[in-house]
C-alpha cells in the first residue's frame, strides 16, 4: 500500500468513527428525552388524581 492509500484509510475510518459518535450521541439523547417525558407524565397524572380527589372532597363537604 502507498502513503496516499493509507491516508485515504484512516480518513474513511475517522469518518466512520464520527458517524458511530454521532449515532450514540443522538440515541443518548432521545433516550434522555423519552425519561424526560417520562417523568412529566408521571407527575402530571399524580397531579390529575389529586386535583380529582380534591374535587370529589369538595363535592362530598357540600352535601
Amino acid at each position: 500500500m502507498t502513503i496516499d492509500n493509507l491516508k485515504e484509510k484512516d480518513n474513511m475510518e475517522n469518518k466512520m468513527e464520527n458517524t458511530n459518535d454521532r449515532r450514540t450521541n443522538y440515541k443518548d439523547s432521545v433516550k434522555k428525552r423519552l425519561t424526560e417525558l417520562e417523568i412529566g407524565l408521571r407527575i402530571q397524572d399524580k397531579q390529575i388524581v389529586k386535583n380529582y380527589k380534591m374535587k370529589k372532597a369538595k363535592a362530598k363537604r357540600r352535601d
